[in-house]
């Protein structure tokens, strides 16, 4: 059964709507259902702004933010009740001064490629999103206020390779440790954001976009880009992994 998830330009609109496949017939089942077959399963969601990057780091609208966190999860995600759950995090420790967040990822998790999810993935992308340039201060803003180093490291524009004085590291494989420069209490809020989200080298190219809008890149979410055209639609596909 082929999934898809679909954001779709519409000038003013903003909605959510799902979409099923196969008419009703008169038993108020689908013609689908009642043929044997399956239906399909496809979810529409309206964007009222066009379709201008895909890029967690540099997007700063609510209306992008419904098809990049379809392909896309963060450490954490904040259910219908706004309490914050547990997302590719699967515990987390606080030091005593509050100033350094140690994150233990979930196992078996893997990219839309069949390659393991790393902690280092998680440094690439922050590391990546601090650097990107003056067109994502906005974004930037969720680490330059917070991370150890960030701030400088930004306005310098470093590479990743760069940031050693950065406070983001991992100490393995299933480990993330985030330093801050200040004690921030709502932190944890604060890694929801897009900017905290895992990219790898090979596809997320530094300082640029254009990665985002070509379709069949390696993510880590429910769904992966399987075309886009910026001004009417993006679709996207089930994450084989």
């Amino acid at each position: 059964m082929k999934k898809k998830w679909i954001a779709l330009l519409l000038a003013g609109v903003l909605a959510l709507t799902p979409v099923l496949s196969g008419c009703s017939s008169g038993d108020g089942e689908s013609s689908s259902s009642a043929s044997g077959e399956a239906p399909a399963q496809e979810l529409t969601v309206a964007v009222a702004s066009q379709i201008f990057t895909l890029d967690p780091a540099l997007n700063s609208t609510t209306h992008l933010n419904h098809p990049i966190f379809a392909a896309n999860p963060t450490l954490f995600y904040k259910n219908e009740k706004g309490e914050l759950v547990n997302d590719l995090c699967k515990e987390y420790t606080i030091s005593d001064d509050g100033l350094t967040y140690t994150f233990t990822l979930i196992d078996g998790v893997k990219w839309s490629d069949g390659q393991p999810l790393t902690a280092n993935d998680f440094v690439y992308g922050i590391k990546r999103a601090i650097g990107y340039g003056p067109d994502n201060t906005f974004n930037a803003s969720n680490l330059t206020n917070f991370v150890k180093g960030a701030a400088a490291a930004n306005e310098s524009m470093l590479d990743v390779a760069q940031m050693d004085n950065v406070g983001v590291y991992a100490p393995d494989d299933k480990t993330l440790v985030i330093e801050l420069s200040t004690p921030c209490p709502y932190f944890l809020s604060v890694t929801e954001a897009g900017v905290f989200m895992p990219l790898r080298p090979d596809f997320a190219k530094e300082h640029e976009s254009t990665w985002s809008l070509q379709p069949g890149y390696p993510t880590v979410g429910a769904f992966q880009l399987e075309s886009v055209n910026e001004n009417e639609q993006a679709t996207f596909v089930k994450n084989p992994s």
